[in-house]
């Protein structure tokens, strides 16, 4: 028996390529528990899919629970650590993510998008009920709004390009943009 009928039997659902709950499979009556615990294929694909060198350190814990057949809430815990490129010194930084997740899954697209007639949810946390509940999806949303869009090592500055306003001439020329342009522009009546 694999690990994902294990977890299966025991109505938990265990990662598997499509992380995907098929909603009509869902108990309606009892909450469905499920463990994400990927292999180091899936976390590869989500490290390249969100520009990370890597993900390791991962789980994806909860469960899923019918408040009535047209809403479910989701609401679990995900943990990761995140390894990027700093921006500057193209070291390796690190970031330990540990946030818990609540999703509303509506099936009345009016109750997700009250009054609107470009589908825009006023709830971050509400999203449109399909016939699947994509937990990989959302894990990938995510990892991508928790980690650093610029991730920076502390410490690490950006050296000096040495270029023709270095120094001095720097000082000269910091708080007053113009006269950067009027320099050029003597330079080119030369």
């Amino acid at each position: 028996m694999n690990e994902q009928s294990a977890h299966q039997s025991e109505g938990v659902f265990a990662a598997h390529s499509s992380w995907s709950l098929n909603v009509a499979d869902l108990s309606v009556s009892a909450p469905c528990g499920f463990n994400c615990l990927p292999g180091k294929q899936i976390l590869g694909r989500l490290a390249g899919e969100i520009s990370a060198r890597s993900v390791s350190k991962f789980a994806f814990r909860g469960e899923v629970q019918a408040v009535s057949p047209e809403e479910w809430h989701l609401s679990g815990r995900l943990s990761a650590t995140v390894v990027q490129q700093c921006v500057v010194s193209l070291g390796d930084v690190r970031t330990r993510i540990d946030v818990s997740i609540k999703r509303r899954f509506l099936a009345d697209q009016d109750r997700v998008y009250p009054g609107l007639e470009c589908p825009v949810p006023n709830d971050d946390t509400v999203e449109l009920l399909s016939s699947v509940i994509d937990l990989y999806g959302l894990t990938r949303e995510v990892l991508l709004l928790e980690i650093p869009s610029y991730p920076r090592l502390e410490g690490a500055t950006v050296p000096d390009s040495g270029g023709s306003n270095s120094g001095q001439d720097q000082d000269q020329t910091d708080g007053h943009p113009f006269a950067v342009l009027s320099e050029f522009r003597e330079r080119m009546a030369k």
